[in-house]
């Protein structure tokens, strides 16, 4: 049975994607039940295969953009974890994502 998995990174995807990214979340779905939570240049939620994309706006100032990290990590990605049963999250930047992992251990102790 495939994990439910949730990557969460300061990434920008341009959409459409590109043909190495379709491939990337093409060839992690075989494995895992995939939802990517990310950045772009529009708000947008946006499936690709079997993927799921929840694209936030991003923001010019960089400033700015930390801090809509630290927002979307407390408070989006425990809504999605509980929306879609996730198992697993990776964060690609560990600075950024503190508050996110926090609220992760405190609330979801089977979460990993």
């Amino acid at each position: 049975m495939k994990k439910n998995v949730l990557f969460f990174s300061p990434t920008f995807y341009e959409l459409p994607l590109n043909e190495n990214i379709k491939k990337k979340y093409d060839n992690l779905s075989k494995v895992a039940n995939v939802t990517v939570l990310a950045f772009s240049s529009q708000k947008k939620i946006h499936t690709e295969s079997e993927t799921t994309f929840y694209l936030n706006k991003k923001n010019k100032s960089r400033i700015f953009n930390y801090l809509k990290i630290f927002f979307v990590s407390y408070f989006q990605i425990p809504k999605l974890i509980s929306q879609y049963e996730i198992e697993i999250v990776t964060f690609q930047d560990p600075v950024t994502s503190f508050l996110g992992v926090y609220k992760i251990k405190k609330k979801y102790k089977d979460v990993k």
